[in-house]
């Protein structure tokens, strides 16, 4: 079972995370929030048949409409896996082999347990706000002498802001900014 996922004792000592508390996007919001576009070209590309969709439980609320969303823009069964039996940071390919699946869809923060080659998974990362106005600023104050190498690793929620903090530093040969996929 190891194969498939993380080491089986994490459910049995698994704790519920309460933390984050269960959100419902806009309806206007789902498209961009959730990558709908690029979850359907790459099923598409990629000609799966029987897609899962992975959520962690505080994103459970949006699920049935990404959905209905990616059956009508397709054409075909899409199924809502919840609630893992493992961390909703890894990626559940048993739950997935069940239906006889050919791919998954995995929304939220992902960790970096064994990924495995039996399906292929998608991840689409949170997407947290983050005043880039104020990091440029801040980020300035503390190193303002340009004299050493910096890296600015941008975890999993602010990839998606990559492209704009990179355009903070253009020109800046000392400054690298690394997204943490």
């Amino acid at each position: 079972m190891d194969r498939f996922s993380s080491n089986p004792t994490v459910s049995i000592e698994k704790s519920i995370d309460t933390s984050q508390i269960p959100k419902e996007s806009s309806p206007e919001d789902i498209n961009r929030i959730y990558e709908l576009d690029n979850i359907e070209q790459w099923i598409r590309e990629n000609d799966y048949k029987k897609v899962c969709l992975q959520f962690p439980d505080y994103l459970l609320p949006d699920s049935s409409e990404i959905a209905t969303r990616l059956q009508k823009r397709l054409g075909q069964v899409i199924y809502i896996m919840g609630d893992s039996a493992y961390e909703s940071c890894c990626v559940d390919y048993l739950t997935a082999q069940h239906v006889n699946s050919d791919a998954i869809v995995h929304f939220g923060p992902r960790c970096l347990s064994n990924w495995t080659n039996l399906i292929p998974c998608l991840c689409i990362y949170d997407k947290n706000l983050f005043d880039t106005s104020s990091f440029a600023v801040s980020f300035t104050q503390k190193f303002q002498d340009n004299s050493e190498k910096v890296d600015v690793i941008l975890d999993t929620p602010y990839i998606h802001l990559q492209s704009e903090v990179e355009k903070l530093f253009d020109g800046n040969s000392k400054v690298k900014i690394i997204g943490s996929y």
